[in-house]
């Protein structure tokens, strides 16, 4: 006797199916509008733990389910977009391959700028935060780039940050992450999201500049006290992602 849910229990009634279950006809509004609801065993609310098992070969609950399946078949009959089914079966693109988290804890006074203008920020310019290096396991495959930037500039300043490539002289990306218009109090926090293929399967380092287009700048801080000591940081991953 197949069943769906766990082995039924108890007393009253069970509904049994013996065999293949076919519907044929069309399903009214009232058929497709339902839910199914898993209560715990003793038929509370509560189902973290619930499971849906179907079993192979009509067992009787002894939880030999090893060849089992759940099998779909696709009708594009009468069905909204062509009724298709995404086969997901060994899905490899876009997964996590890898992932590297750096750091940077500290306060004070940085006195790096990366002028707010026409130009590509330049590798010089600026003060870094984070630098690190991570090898693909395939060229085809993407890099993200991920930055929490938190702290103030000085005055009004805007604050600017800066992606490098191995070092190079000009900057893969850049934006700006916050403008403070209350005189350097207002610290905040800016997010630099950047994705670039991964080339090759060489090492390579990615390194985040940080700078005031004019000023100083007070990371994990603001301009009169330090805030947060030990606890405020900046933060970036670096993610290799499946082509």
């Amino acid at each position: 006797m197949p069943y769906l849910g766990r082995a039924p229990t108890g007393t009253g009634s069970v509904t049994e199916i013996d065999g293949d279950l076919k519907i044929t006809g069309q399903l009214t509004a009232q058929d497709t509008l339902f839910k199914m609801i898993l209560d715990g065993t003793d038929g509370s609310s509560t189902n973290a733990s619930d499971n849906i098992i179907i079993e192979d070969g009509g067992t009787d609950g002894s939880g030999t389910d090893a060849g089992d399946d759940i099998c779909t078949e696709k009708d594009t009959s009468n069905k909204v977009g062509g009724g298709n089914i995404v086969d997901i079966t060994g899905q490899t693109t876009g997964k996590v391959l890898q992932s590297l988290y750096s750091e940077y804890t500290g306060q004070g006074t940085l006195s790096g700028t990366i002028p707010t203008d026409a130009s590509i920020p330049q590798v010089d310019e600026g003060n870094e935060l984070f630098s690190q290096a991570i090898t693909a396991s395939s060229g085809s495959n993407t890099i993200e780039i991920v930055a929490v930037i938190y702290g103030a500039p000085q005055g009004t300043a805007n604050t600017n940050a800066a992606i490098f490539l191995d070092g190079g002289s000009d900057a893969i990306y850049a934006c700006q992450t916050g403008h403070d218009a209350g005189g350097g109090n207002e610290p905040a926090n800016g997010v630099v999201r950047f994705r670039v293929s991964a080339v090759d399967t060489s090492e390579h380092t990615y390194t985040v500049r940080v700078g005031p287009n004019t000023g100083n700048y007070f990371p994990n801080s603001n301009q009169a006290t330090n805030i947060f000591p030990g606890v405020a940081k900046c933060t970036m991953t670096v993610t290799e992602y499946s082509a």
